[in-house]
């Protein structure tokens, strides 16, 4: 059975919240490619997504295999420095991401619905990005990483953020979803970028999306 991706489904299509407006919030979507590291698993299994060279051989050198895939809705939040060289600081992430379909069922249930977000202090190894499961409910396992290999977006450089094999640096001492997982691939992004022009004093006080 082939599933195809829906990136940003209708019902994940809301206006962020934009109560703080010395913070720039933009779209953004993705995929998001769970793997974990099998012992004495098959070969590597290629996703439906194509990835980077660079991605793939640590995927491969790291013996870890698909588990499954999602797709996601949500913001990039960045803060605009306007110091002497003014700059965006990117504050974190927040999106939901859900199951791309039965492919992945005996992975996942099919109704599974995450979030992602920046831990507010990086743990031992450095790692702030989390994935945690929001459903079902009685599944308390996350894992947290950074990032490993970054490659502009084949698709847009320009428009949409970059693709990402970020390395688990730690998870839940709950079992669940995300308690075995090593690593995961942020892919298929779709906007997210900002215009370095417009960090500027005026738009310090303004938010775009």
């Amino acid at each position: 059975e082939k599933t195809h991706f829906q990136y940003c489904p209708p019902h994940l299509r809301k206006i962020p919240n934009m109560s703080n407006i010395k913070i720039s919030t933009l779209l953004l979507c993705f995929a998001a490619l769970v793997l974990s590291v099998v012992v004495n698993a098959g070969p590597y299994k290629k996703p439906e997504v194509t990835l980077p060279t660079e991605i793939i051989t640590q995927i491969i050198s790291a013996n870890a295999k698909l588990k499954f895939e999602l797709s996601a809705e949500g913001t990039q939040e960045y803060l605009c420095n306007t110091s002497a060289t003014p700059s965006w600081t990117l504050v974190g992430p927040n999106a939901t991401l859900i199951s791309t379909g039965k492919k992945f069922k005996k992975a996942i249930p099919q109704n599974f619905q995450a979030k992602h977000y920046f831990q507010s202090t990086a743990d031992a190894k450095g790692g702030k990005a989390t994935w945690e499961t929001v459903i079902p409910t009685t599944d308390k396992s996350f894992v947290v990483g950074k990032v490993d290999v970054s490659v502009p977006s084949p698709e847009d450089a320009k428009n949409n953020l970059a693709w990402l094999l970020l390395e688990a640096t730690s998870n839940s001492t709950s079992i669940g979803i995300f308690s075995d997982i090593t690593f995961v691939v942020r892919s298929k992004t779709v906007g997210g970028v900002l215009d370095p022009l417009k960090c500027t004093a005026e738009n310090n006080l303004k938010t775009s999306k």
